[in-house]
C-alpha cells in the first residue's frame, strides 16, 4: 500500500507536471462560479481578506467598479496555478490523491485514500495529499488569527476543491501486468495527437492563456439546472470524482484496449483515438464538475465558520472560569455565585448549540442511507426491477453516505 502510494507520487515529479490539475479556463471558470453565488457582502469580505496576501501587489490586479470583487476571487483561484517551483508557497502533492479510481485483475497493495490529517500537519507541511490538504487550508482559513496566512489558505482552498473534482486527480487505473502501479493519474494512456489522457483533461474546457470570458462561461454553466448534493467533506468529493471518472474517463473503448493491452501482455497501449462524442461528453462532465466544485467551496467558506465561532465563545468562556479558580465548569450550577453561574449557565446553551449544530449534519446523511438501504433490499429482492447500472449506482451513492458519516463522526470525536 505504501509502495503503490510512493510510486504514484513520485511519477508526479518524473513527469514534470504543474501544481494544477484544470488550467486557467477550469480554475478561472471556478472562480467566477463561486464569486456568483456569494453575497455581494460576502465578496466585499473576500477582497478584504485577500488585499492582505503577501502577494497582493505583484500578484493581483484591482479594479474599479461593481465586478472587482468578483475578479478578485477569480483571480485567487488562479493564484496556486501560477506559482513557481521554487515558490515558498510551492505544494505539488497537495493537488493530487494516490487512489484506485478502477481496478483490473489482481493487484497487490492499492494506495488507501482515507489518510487522516497528522496532528502537527502545518501550510509548511510539504508531503500531504489532496484530501489532507483540503483539511488543512479549510482549517487554516477559518482559525488563523493571521490574515496573510488566511488569504494564502483561501487560495489554496479554492484550488485544491477544484482539484478534488479534477477526474485525473483524484486517483488512477490499476491493471495487472499493464499499469500495476497505476497509469501515472491518466499519463500512461496516449491519445491521438500526442497527448495523453490527463492533458486532455486538464484542458477539455480550454487550454492556458487561452481568451475565455470566465464570467459568462461561469453564468452559462450555472444557467443549466442540475440536481446534486453539496459535498464538504473532501474524502466524499474524492468518492463522488472518482465514480463520475470510471464513467467518463475510462470509457468502454478506452478500457477495450486497456484490457485487450494487458492480455497480450504489451508494457504499453497504442494511440487511443478520441472520438468527438466523447470530447463532448467530457466538456460537459467538466462543467457539472466545476459546479459541484463551486457549490462545495461556498458551504466550506460559509457554513463551518458557525461551529468554529460558537467553539471560540466556548473556549473563552471556559478560560474565564478557569481564571477565576472554578475548574470543574463540565456542568451549569446555577446555584453557584452571581457571575459564575451565569458564564456556567452561557457555557452548556453554548455547547448544546455545537452539539446541535453537529447533529444537524449528521442527520440527513443517516436518513438518506436508510432510503438508499431500504431501497437496496427492494431491488436484491425482486420487489424493484434495475439494471446492473442502477444497482451500480445505488452501491456507490450507499458507498459515498458510509464514508461520510464515518468522517462526521470521526471529526466529532476529535472535536470533542
Amino acid at each position: 500500500m505504501l509502495r503503490s502510494t510512493i510510486v504514484s507520487l513520485l511519477l508526479i515529479f518524473l513527469s514534470g507536471s504543474p501544481t494544477s490539475g484544470w488550467s486557467d479556463a477550469g480554475h478561472g471558470i471556478l472562480g467566477a462560479l463561486v464569486a456568483q453565488q456569494l453575497t455581494e457582502e460576502e465578496c466585499q469580505q473576500l477582497s478584504e481578506l485577500l488585499a492582505a496576501h503577501p502577494r497582493f501587489d505583484e500578484d493581483f490586479h484591482s479594479q474599479e467598479g461593481s465586478s472587482a470583487t468578483g475578479l478578485l476571487v477569480q483571480q485567487a483561484a488562479l493564484w496556486v496555478s501560477h506559482l513557481p517551483d521554487d515558490s515558498p508557497w510551492s505544494r505539488p502533492n497537495w493537488s493530487y490523491q494516490a487512489a484506485c479510481t478502477l481496478k483490473i485483475g489482481q493487484i497487490q497493495n492499492l494506495p488507501d485514500p482515507s489518510l487522516p490529517l497528522p496532528n502537527d500537519a502545518g501550510m509548511d507541511s510539504r508531503d500531504l495529499q489532496l484530501v489532507q490538504a483540503i483539511r488543512l487550508t479549510h482549517q487554516s482559513y477559518h482559525q488563523s488569527q493571521d490574515n496573510p496566512s488566511r488569504a494564502i489558505a483561501l487560495c489554496w482552498l479554492l484550488h485544491l476543491v477544484a482539484e478534488a473534482h479534477q477526474p485525473c486527480h483524484a486517483g488512477s487505473l490499476y491493471v495487472e501486468n499493464l499499469f500495476p502501479e497505476g497509469d501515472s493519474f491518466g499519463r500512461e494512456i496516449r491519445i491521438n495527437g500526442g497527448d495523453n489522457l490527463h492533458t486532455f483533461w486538464e484542458s477539455v474546457l480550454g487550454s492556458s492563456g487561452q481568451d475565455i470570458d470566465f464570467h459568462e462561461k461561469a453564468a452559462r454553466i450555472q444557467g443549466v439546472k442540475r440536481l446534486f448534493d453539496v459535498v464538504r467533506d473532501p474524502q466524499v468529493m474524492l468518492h463522488r470524482t472518482r465514480t463520475a471518472a470510471r464513467a467518463v474517463v475510462y470509457s468502454s473503448a478506452i478500457l477495450h484496449e486497456v484490457r485487450k493491452a494487458a492480455k497480450s501482455g504489451s508494457e504499453s497501449l497504442p494511440e487511443i483515438e478520441l472520438t468527438g462524442g466523447y470530447q463532448i461528453q467530457a466538456e460537459r462532465a467538466a462543467e457539472y464538475a466545476l459546479l459541484q466544485a463551486s457549490a462545495s467551496v461556498v458551504s466550506l467558506l460559509r457554513k463551518s465558520q458557525r461551529i468554529f465561532e460558537l467553539e471560540q465563545t466556548a473556549r473563552r468562556l471556559e478560560t474565564g472560569l478557569r481564571r477565576r479558580g472554578f475548574g470543574d465548569f463540565e456542568q451549569p450550577d446555577e446555584s453557584a455565585p452571581g457571575r459564575e453561574a451565569t458564564t456556567r449557565v452561557k457555557l452548556a446553551k453554548v455547547r448544546a448549540e455545537i452539539a446541535d449544530e453537529r447533529v444537524s449534519k449528521i442527520a440527513p446523511i443517516l436518513e438518506q442511507l436508510r432510503a438508499l438501504r431500504q431501497l437496496q433490499r427492494q431491488i436484491d429482492q425482486g420487489k424493484l426491477r434495475a439494471d446492473s447500472e442502477s444497482r451500480q449506482k445505488v452501491q456507490d451513492a450507499i458507498g459515498a453516505l458510509l464514508i461520510l458519516a464515518k468522517s462526521l463522526r470521526s471529526q466529532d470525536m476529535q472535536q470533542r
